[in-house]
């Protein structure tokens, strides 16, 4: 199995480089973009953490939310408007199963607005936008599934651990026990918010990552 590398740094104020690796597991969970034939709404009511208003659920097919916050939605490529299912079979919102393993992220120097995914009046959040939802602090959970609780008393969302798909081929990774979060930003260290059980990272701009929106 064939490991893939990218930079990790502790879950803390001052984030430290680590290396780690995004490797392979074939477990499956529902989503909103594989599979669920009930089509997923596109409003919702956000969370205000930190003074920026946090969708509560992740980005399903392209412009709309998935059904709850415990489905993953879909994967997407780093400033790409196509997404690809959370569970296997491999196939994107346009029904290819040619995964993108050349993508790059289209040499922007953020993400284009032409290819946000977010539904209408919300868009992918900046790395500070990111720093600002993990200074809020945050704790593991397996409840409603596993994944992250971000912010405090009643002002929390949770973040599923949904894993990712890996930038050569597109196999499924680390599902239920990682979750891959990207910002507008390409560059490291804050690309995107990664987590287990008590880190974030930067990744390869050719990973399937979920979505978690902000408000414009």
């Amino acid at each position: 199995m064939k490991k893939h590398s990218f930079y990790s740094v502790a879950l803390a104020v001052t984030m430290a480089a680590a290396f780690s690796a995004c490797k392979k597991n074939d477990s499956g969970n529902n989503d909103n973009g594989g599979g669920n034939t009930n089509p997923p709404p596109t409003g919702d009511p956000g969370v205000v953490i930190g003074g920026i208003k946090w969708a509560t659920r992740n980005v399903a097919a392209p412009h709309t939310f998935a059904s709850a916050p415990e489905d993953p939605g879909m994967f997407y490529q780093w400033n790409s408007a196509i997404g690809w299912s959370a569970t296997d079979p491999m196939v994107d919102s346009n029904g290819s199963t040619v995964w993108l393993d050349s993508w790059v992220g289209n040499g922007a120097a953020s993400w284009e607005s032409v290819n946000d995914p977010c539904p209408a009046g919300w868009r992918v959040p900046t790395a500070d936008e990111l720093k600002i939802l993990l200074w809020a602090g945050s704790g593991w959970t397996t409840t409603p599934a596993n994944g992250r609780v971000f912010g405090s008393g009643n002002n929390t969302i949770f973040l599923p651990a949904a894993g990712c798909r890996e930038y050569i081929a597109g196999a499924l990774s680390l599902v239920d026990s990682e979750g891959y979060y990207w910002s507008a930003m390409p560059n490291y260290p804050m690309n995107n918010l990664s987590f287990g059980d008590n880190t974030i990272s930067a990744i390869n701009l050719g990973f399937g990552c979920t979505v978690r929106c902000v408000a414009k």
